[in-house]
């Protein structure tokens, strides 16, 4: 269920200082500024580096020894007295406690948990979790674990979301004492939930949000027309919003201590009350602002009358703003002489063709003169288009020496989006038909294809030639659609390392079986398949060895003449499945798959319009769920859709022992 909003529209929702674009997990959740450090303290925050490495590598090396020496079958049980001892019990837990911020609570569970008795009890002591609830991928045997042994008073960062089974909410009934986040630091409000007084209640209720120190949302303004404010946020320090006024309808008062402010403001007086009393202190700002003609100059006053004495990262999207000079941005950025990092954006075309804001000696000159510091520069210009003599004028003025050698940030023509770029930073990192058909323009093509990492190509509209060979080394998804022919085929296997490949979906007819069979068998690491075939039962038939390493499969638009022998098909090929979405017929059908494919956590049935499904006291009497936790729900998708899933906890429920620990194979 693909419930996903487009992002807000600026620059970077979040950017650390130090250049990471990994915003979806805080590697630190305690960001405030610290006192300069002398140079014992540096040492000593390098020693601690190296000795976290190499307790990370030995774990590594450990985990990988057991795979080979020690994969048990799946129904073998270890209790947790007869688990054996391991050099990591050598470890003091302040050492996994400096590991564990970089992980989320489910990959720490999955990675640590059930090694033996000192490491399970370091990992329920630990008082640092961070709980994402916006994975629709998490694994439910590592979502009950979370919920019956980490308690709200272990978390200090929490990400809410709208999800098929509403996590946030079956958490919260697994927590019987009615314990609060009293160490919550960060909260981040995703773009799929509605923020209305029902939400709003209850989060007052679980958390102090005057005890924030970075609270982030994502939702658009129609989602909170009904919410009250909710705090004061007097110590927040990294704010994160997708509109000014919602944040007005959350807080009753400007927040005094942001180092951190990325947001975008509806209007300049909005931008003036949140930026002015923290200027001085910023580290990092990102403004997106929507602002017409006769405005545009309070804003450039308004940037260049303060000092930003610790300003090192700056992101600038300026919308709906034509024919913008470079004097403009120039004056905007004269007093930011510390910056370090930048991003500029200029949504609207810029129609005056001889604007310096084009040529690349301009820039170099106001950077080398002004932002001298400046180690990362991202700029997004969009442009009419014109001709490619035209366009390569002003690309040839980004590629001096200067620009290619000494700073290394290279500035393309993407017609797609009819605008000049820095890539990869701005560059897509999916690329289709269109894409292909602007090769010709790409100054730096190999820097551009390396940053590509998904394929969609349609064989009915272009054909491929040796221009593109061993371009997208990088592609680890693969998607065709129209006649698939052989010499397609030879073609793709020049332009990308198959061996890369992990997610692979066809919509293709395809004219020889036997060559599209051996493509997907030589795609050696491949997790995903999808097929949307009506001779799926003849493809499958050609392929003679099962797949292992397939953990995903969706299937749909096959005939469903051949449904039973397709589905024996699938349980043959495919029987270390985790994960499967295929059409719904019978209830016989329904048992044969959930009771033969014994790996499966999380099933999704597409089903008609007035279908009927079983329910959960009629599927634990008749599969094998009878003795495995499991969640089942029917889901209307834009009313348009029906899904029915069944979520499952793959470890066993033993009547006979109390509580064992499984010791499962650690390769996944």
């Amino acid at each position: 269920m693909n419930t996903e909003i487009h992002p807000p529209p600026y620059a970077d929702l979040l950017v650390i200082l130090a250049g990471n674009n990994d915003s979806d997990r805080p590697k630190n959740l305690n960001l405030s500024s610290s006192s300069s450090q002398n140079r014992l303290h540096r040492f000593c925050d390098l020693l601690l580096s190296w000795l976290i490495t190499l307790a990370f590598l030995s774990y590594t090396i450990y985990q990988i020894i057991l795979a080979v020496f020690n994969c048990r079958l799946e129904n073998t049980y270890i209790s947790l007295k007869t688990m054996r001892s391991t050099y990591l019990d050598r470890f003091p837990p302040e050492l996994f406690y400096e590991i564990f911020p970089y992980f989320t609570c489910d990959e720490i569970f999955l990675s640590f948990y059930s090694i033996n008795d000192y490491i399970n009890n370091v990992v329920s002591n630990y008082n640092g979790y961070y709980l994402d609830f916006s994975k629709d991928d998490i694994r439910k045997a590592e979502f009950d674990s979370i919920c019956s042994i980490i308690s709200p008073s272990q978390v200090v960062g929490l990400k809410i979301s709208k999800t098929k089974f509403n996590l946030f909410d079956h958490y919260l009934l697994g927590q019987s004492n009615g314990q609060s986040f009293t160490r919550l630091d960060l909260l981040w409000l995703h773009g799929t939930i509605s923020y209305d007084e029902k939400l709003s209640k209850q989060l007052r209720s679980l958390i102090n949000f005057d005890h924030l120190r970075s609270f982030r949302f994502d939702c658009p303004k129609n989602r909170y027309s009904t919410a009250r404010y909710i705090s004061l946020f007097k110590n927040v320090r990294h704010l994160i919003g997708y509109s000014s006024k919602t944040f007005q309808q959350l807080c009753s008062c400007i927040p005094r201590h942001l180092r951190f402010l990325h947001m975008f403001f509806d209007s300049i007086d909005d931008l003036r009350n949140l930026v002015h009393p923290n200027a001085h202190q910023l580290y990092s700002l990102g403004v997106g602002i929507l602002c017409i003609k006769h405005e545009f100059h309070n804003l450039c006053l308004f940037f260049n009358n303060h000092q930003w004495t610790h300003l090192v990262q700056f992101n600038l999207n300026l919308q709906e703003i034509k024919n913008i000079r470079f004097q403009a941005i120039q004056y905007i950025l004269s007093s930011m002489f510390r910056l370090k990092y930048l991003t500029i954006v200029l949504s609207e075309q810029v129609i005056d063709r001889q604007s310096s804001i084009f040529n690349g000696y301009q820039w170099k000159l106001f950077i080398s003169k002004t932002l001298f510091h400046l180690i990362k520069f991202n700029l997004k210009i969009a442009i009419e288009e014109e001709s490619e003599i035209e366009t390569n004028h002003y690309l040839n003025t980004f590629q001096t020496s200067w620009w290619i050698k000494e700073k290394r940030w290279f500035v393309e023509y993407v017609k797609e989006e009819q605008a000049l770029m820095t890539v990869p930073y701005f560059s897509t990192k999916m690329i289709d038909n269109s894409t292909i058909k602007s090769f010709s323009l790409w100054k730096q093509p190999e820097i551009f294809c390396s940053n590509i990492r998904e394929m969609k190509i349609n064989f009915d509209q272009l054909k491929l030639d040796d221009q593109y060979s061993g371009l997208f080394v990088n592609v680890n998804r693969l998607s065709f659609d129209g006649h698939l022919t052989t010499n397609s085929l030879i073609n793709i296997r020049q332009m990308i390392h198959i061996d890369k490949i992990e997610y692979f979906h066809c919509s293709s007819t395809i004219e020889h079986v036997h060559d599209f069979t051996q493509f997907i068998q030589d795609m050696t690491n491949l997790l995903s398949l999808s097929i949307q075939c009506v001779d799926a039962l003849h493809l499958f038939d050609a392929i003679l060895s099962p797949l292992f390493s397939i953990r995903r499969l969706i299937l749909l638009d096959y005939s469903s003449k051949t449904r039973t022998m397709l589905m024996q098909r699938v349980c043959f090929l495919f029987p270390a499945l985790i994960d499967l979405t295929i059409k719904y017929h019978s209830k016989r059908l329904f048992c044969y798959l959930v009771n033969e494919l014994i790996h499966l956590e999380n099933v999704s049935f597409d089903l008609k319009k007035y279908e009927h499904v079983p329910n959960r006291q009629w599927i634990g009497q008749h599969t094998r769920l009878a003795n495995h936790l499991f969640q089942s729900e029917v889901f209307n998708i834009n009313y348009q859709k029906r899904i029915f899933v069944l979520w499952i906890n793959r470890d066993k429920i033993n009547f006979n022992q109390p509580q064992p620990i499984r010791q499962t194979c650690p390769i996944q």
